[in-house]
């Protein structure tokens, strides 16, 4: 499984008025998200958001872990590639995402901010055709702050578990 820390070594992502950094909840939340994952047998790699890694990368499944601005909404979205290579795996990765992270955070889906430039992500237009990718913004900085900072086991979990449905009904599980 290959996860994306969102503006790792590479920028601060969103920045909050009072220094909140996007960064560094996408890196917390993508280890926790890792090391779930490892802990159930999966091959799993943390990659920084323009990793040279990412050319061709193949997986069983592609997160790009991300966080939304620091203003007053409440809410996450999921998106794939507008013109995906394996539209029903990335459909089945979505969906699987939405529902464990829903669940597991108790955040409700929003989707009228999805935008073309995740629907567009460089990395997903990057890794290899074959492997299904998707992005997720685990919340807004402002409006759901307590969860993202204070909750990260909640985030995790949600995105490691939607992950983990996804492989565990994917007959490519077997790899990273």
């Amino acid at each position: 499984v290959g996860l994306v820390a969102g503006h790792w070594q590479s920028d601060s992502g969103a920045v909050c008025p009072d220094g909140l950094q996007e960064i560094d909840l996408n890196l917390a939340i993508a280890r926790k998200v890792a090391d779930l994952l490892r802990a159930k047998g999966y091959q799993v790699e943390v990659l920084p958001e323009f990793s040279p890694k990412l050319d061709g990368y193949r997986a069983a499944a592609f997160l790009s872990i991300h966080n939304d601005s620091c203003v007053a909404l409440s809410g996450f979205k999921v998106a794939c590639m507008t013109q995906s290579s394996v539209p029903q795996d990335e459909d089945a990765l979505v969906s699987a995402l939405y529902a464990s992270y829903q669940q597991a955070t108790g955040l409700q889906p929003h989707p009228n901010t999805i935008t073309d430039d995740m629907r567009q992500y460089h990395a997903l237009r990057t890794i290899a055709p074959e492997t299904p990718g998707a992005i997720i913004e685990c919340g807004f900085m402002g409006g759901d702050r307590v969860l993202l900072t204070g909750h990260q086991d909640r985030v995790a979990q949600g995105i490691a578990d939607g992950l983990l449905a996804f492989l565990q009904g994917s007959a490519d599980a077997s790899t990273r």
